[in-house]
């Protein structure tokens, strides 16, 4: 019904019809306002997993997080919700730390809803015969020299996994019909290359087009998508690491796609997320008191001033000087759950002297009980 209708209907696609139209778009809008800042892209490492804490080489395992690790994803989100970021869509690898780490994040910020994609090509690097072993045994069966060159050199290739090793993945379905693309052992330019298909078909068009995008990966990944973006040398990737469970923004220009800002001194563009001073302490206040629980009084008073309640009328168990000086142990929930019910027991003594009647005053202390306990 209009010129425009007509045309794009009559026409088949092509680069001078369709997508060379939207591109000038873009650059119109950016011209006028529109993205003057740059897109918005967002890395993020998974938490700390199991085998990040026993130092071990996880590759493609499909190893959990720790307590520890899901708590770095649950802070995670609540940085990026502090810092405002919003999101189109994620991608994330298909395993297990980086899924759930990816769910929590986008839990906390309240952006669960938001389109997620998965791919094998985001996976962790691919160690070899290395997965599996701690960094001791390594560098006791390898020498520390030619472990280092494993582990952050650029082009080394470890030994590669045969069918037998106990860590071998390829009879996993999310890999069964990879065929001759299944690796076996990467190096650490083996696995960008393995990364840059994904992230030209999928990635790239979506941050073309505006769209704001999570990824959700591992230290690895990061690092070679970091070294793509900045052309970081090869030489200075090897200092580079990603922390777990912090966010890393970029922002690209829309007409190249290259980081904005200044580098540092290896060439790195992107920038941390920082968490405002007391971030951390206030979110540890905010961890519930539970019942026989041993708390300071610093975390008791937290507790408190979080529900509203006035401590005026406890008692501090021990000597109180020293506890308040020392910030000592000097309060147990159970020794408040007991007290509490002595309280009950008499107040339900004095409806019964009362006879059931309505004069009595004040809240009953179970009231108080249930919201403090």
């Amino acid at each position: 019904r209009n010129v425009w209708g007509a045309v794009w209907c009559r026409t088949s696609f092509n680069h001078q019809t369709q997508v060379a139209p939207m591109r000038a778009a873009q650059r119109l809008l950016a011209k006028h306002g529109a993205h003057t800042e740059g897109y918005q892209l967002v890395l993020l490492r998974h938490g700390q997993s199991e085998w990040n804490a026993s130092k071990r080489f996880s590759g493609w395992m499909d190893i959990d997080l720790t307590e520890k690790g899901r708590q770095q994803a649950k802070r995670a989100g609540k940085l990026m919700k502090l810092h405002e970021l919003e999101f189109d869509e994620a991608h994330a690898s298909v395993l297990k730390r980086a899924v759930r780490t990816l769910w929590t994040a986008l839990h906390s910020c309240n952006q669960h809803w938001i389109p997620v994609k998965h791919t094998w090509r985001l996976n962790e690097r691919h160690y070899g015969m290395l997965t599996g072993l701690s960094k001791t045994e390594a560098a006791a069966q390898l020498g520390d020299e030619m472990l280092l060159r494993y582990r952050r050199g650029y082009d080394t290739e470890p030994l590669a996994m045969t069918e037998d090793h106990p860590c071998w993945t390829g009879n996993d379905r999310r890999y069964r019909d990879l065929g001759p693309l299944l690796p076996r052992g990467e190096s650490l330019k083996q696995c960008k290359e393995r990364i840059l298909p994904y992230w030209y078909e999928s990635v790239v068009p979506s941050v073309r087009a505006g769209r704001r995008v999570l990824v959700a990966a591992h230290n690895n990944v990061i690092r070679c998508i970091c070294k793509h973006l900045d052309d970081i040398k090869e030489e200075n990737l090897r200092a580079f690491e990603v922390p777990t469970g912090a966010p890393l923004v970029y922002t690209l220009d829309p007409e190249t796609l290259e980081p904005i800002g200044e580098p540092d001194s290896i060439g790195f563009r992107g920038r941390f997320l920082e968490a405002p001073e007391g971030f951390d302490d206030a979110d540890r206040g905010a961890q519930p008191v539970n019942i026989g629980e041993v708390v300071n009084l610093a975390a008791l008073q937290r507790e408190a001033a979080r529900l509203g309640l006035d401590l005026g009328g406890m008692k501090v168990l021990g000597d109180a000087e020293q506890a308040m000086r020392r910030k000592s142990t000097v309060y147990t929930a159970a020794h408040a759950e007991r007290t509490a019910d002595c309280a009950s027991r008499r107040w339900a003594r004095k409806l019964n002297e009362n006879k059931g009647g309505h004069g009595t005053k004040g809240a009953p202390p179970t009231a108080v009980r249930a919201a403090a306990w």
